[in-house]
C-alpha cells in the first residue's frame, strides 16, 4: 500500500507541475495516476475488510470467555459461614465483646447477620494461656574431619577421617639406624653367642657407614628425579640407584623396564688362540 500510496503522490505531483506550467499530461502519466489511485482504495478496502473480521473474532471470544466464566461461577460451591459463638461475638461497629447474659436467650437472627457482615472472626479481649515454653532438646552431634568440639563420648567423639600419623625414625637422635637394631642385626649374623659383639668403636663406624650410605642413595635419587623433571622424590627413583649402582632389590618394589643381557662376542684373534689351546692339550693327551 505505500508503494501505491507514493507512486500516486509522485505521479499527482507532476501532473500538477504540468498543469501549472500551461502544459497537457500525458495519457500514460494520467493513466499511471488513476492506476495508482485504484491500488490505494483497494488496499484500503482490503484493510476495512480484515479490521471488521478481527473485531467479529474479538467479540465472540469475549462472549464466550464470560459464558465460561458464568458456568465456572455457577459450578462452585459457596464458601460455609463460620458459626459464631456466644463467647465471641462483638456488636456491629464495637471492638468489644458483649457476654450474653443468663437470661437473654441466643439470637440466631442477630449471630448470622453479624457473621454475614463480618466473616473473619473477632479476636477476643481475653486470649488463652499457652503451655510452658520448654527448650528443644537437640540430637548428638555429627562426626566432622576435625573432631567435634563438644567432646562427645564413643564413636561421636572420633573424627570421622583419622590422621596418618608421621614417619618416627627408629634411630638415636640423627642416626638412621639405632644401636639395638645394630645388636639384633649382628645377633643374627653371628648366632648370638658370647663374646659375638662390636666394640663401641665399630658400632660408631658402622653406624656411621649406615648415615653415608643413605645421604648417598638420596643424593643421587634426588639427582635423578631432577633429570626427569619432577619436583617429588619417586620410589622408582630409588629403586633405579640401588639396582643400577649396588644390584640391590628391595622385595615388593621392581622396575618395570625389560632387562638386557650383553652377549660376549669374542675377537677372532681370541677364538683363533683358545682353538690352538684345545688342540695342543688334545695332541698332548695323545703323545702321553
Amino acid at each position: 500500500m505505500e508503494s501505491s500510496v507514493s507512486r500516486f503522490q509522485q505521479n499527482h505531483e507532476k501532473i500538477s507541475q504540468l498543469e501549472s506550467a500551461g502544459q497537457t499530461a500525458t495519457p500514460d502519466l494520467v493513466a499511471a495516476r488513476d492506476s495508482a489511485r485504484m491500488g490505494v482504495q483497494d488496499a484500503k478496502t482490503k484493510i476495512d475488510g480484515v479490521r471488521n473480521e478481527n473485531e467479529k473474532n474479538r467479540l465472540a471470544w469475549a462472549e464466550k470467555s464470560n459464558k465460561s466464566q458464568q458456568q465456572n461461577n455457577s459450578q462452585t460451591p459457596m464458601p460455609q459461614q463460620p458459626v459464631a459463638s456466644p463467647y465471641n461475638q462483638s456488636a456491629q461497629g464495637q471492638g468489644t465483646p458483649t457476654p450474653q447474659s443468663a437470661g437473654q436467650p441466643f439470637n440466631h437472627t442477630q449471630n448470622a447477620a453479624l457473621n454475614v457482615g463480618n466473616p473473619k472472626f473477632p479476636i477476643p479481649k481475653n486470649l488463652p494461656n499457652s503451655g510452658p515454653h520448654n527448650p528443644v532438646p537437640l540430637g548428638p552431634a555429627r562426626p566432622t574431619f576435625g573432631g567435634p568440639s563438644n567432646g562427645a563420648p564413643g564413636m561421636m567423639g572420633q573424627p570421622a577421617v583419622q590422621k596418618t600419623p608421621h614417619f618416627i625414625l627408629e634411630g638415636e637422635g640423627d642416626r638412621v639406624l639405632s644401636k639395638k637394631k645394630l645388636d639384633e642385626l649382628v645377633r643374627q649374623v653371628t648366632g648370638g653367642g658370647e663374646g659375638d659383639g662390636l666394640t663401641p668403636d665399630v658400632e660408631e663406624s658402622v653406624l656411621t657407614l649406615a648415615d653415608d650410605f643413605v645421604d648417598s642413595i638420596i643424593t643421587a635419587a634426588c639427582r635423578l628425579a631432577k633429570i626427569r623433571p619432577n619436583s617429588t622424590l619417586d620410589i622408582r627413583d630409588i629403586q633405579i640407584i640401588l639396582e643400577r649402582n649396588y644390584n640391590i632389590r628391595v622385595p615388593g618394589y621392581s622396575l618395570d623396564e625389560v632387562r638386557t643381557v650383553r652377549k660376549f662376542q669374542p675377537a677372532p684373534g681370541w677364538t683363533q688362540k683358545m682353538n690352538a689351546v684345545q688342540a695342543a692339550k688334545v695332541m698332548g693327551k695323545n703323545d702321553a
